[in-house]
């Protein structure tokens, strides 16, 4: 009975440590999805943060009212009278009030006021030449309408646009993660 009682002794022992490892397992388990629960959530974050500065950088961000002593200040300061020798032409501005100096910057914020729609390159370099002339005058290309197809291409190689047709572009929609 030595030997068997050895044996039962020793199953035990197996099914005990078996027992204490499949624990583990399941800790583990649960742990790692835990973990996996927290990093989607950090992904929707910082999906929700690179969408807000995109949008501030375009000057679509939030502008709290200020106070009615800062805005006379302003006003003021912005309204002294000077004189000008030399009138430089404005360069196009954001909604922020800074300044657009580049044709990809223009075609990003028609591509963005379309809202989703598709659009051709020559749509593009349209309304790209009616409100920003002056802009792609500056480039280096040989016309207009190649700078704007540049910045088109540019955006579909950094992901900014989808490439639907042969000079056929639409804004790429902004992925949400459900997680």
């Amino acid at each position: 009975m030595d030997e068997q009682q050895e044996k039962s002794e020793a199953l035990r022992l197996l099914e005990q440590r078996i027992d204490v490892i499949q624990r583990k397992i399941a800790d583990l388990l649960e742990h790692q999805k835990q973990i996996e629960a927290e990093i989607g959530h950090y992904r929707t974050l910082l999906r929700q943060y690179r969408g807000v500065y995109e949008a501030e950088s375009l000057g679509l961000g939030y502008h709290p009212p200020l106070p009615d002593s800062i805005k006379a200040e302003i006003e003021k300061a912005v309204n002294l009278p000077t004189e000008k020798t030399v009138t430089l032409k404005e360069l196009p501005a954001t909604v922020a009030g800074l300044p657009i100096r580049s044709v990809f910057k223009a075609v990003l914020i028609i591509m963005t006021e379309s809202g989703g729609q598709p659009l051709h390159g020559t749509q593009v370099h349209e309304k790209v030449m009616e409100r920003y002339p002056d802009v792609v005058q500056g480039t280096k290309t040989k016309s207009s309408y190649s700078a704007v197809v540049a910045a088109l291409n540019r955006g579909a190689k950094q992901g900014l646009y989808e490439r639907l047709e042969p000079n056929v572009y639409r804004m790429k929609a902004r992925e949400v993660d459900v997680g």
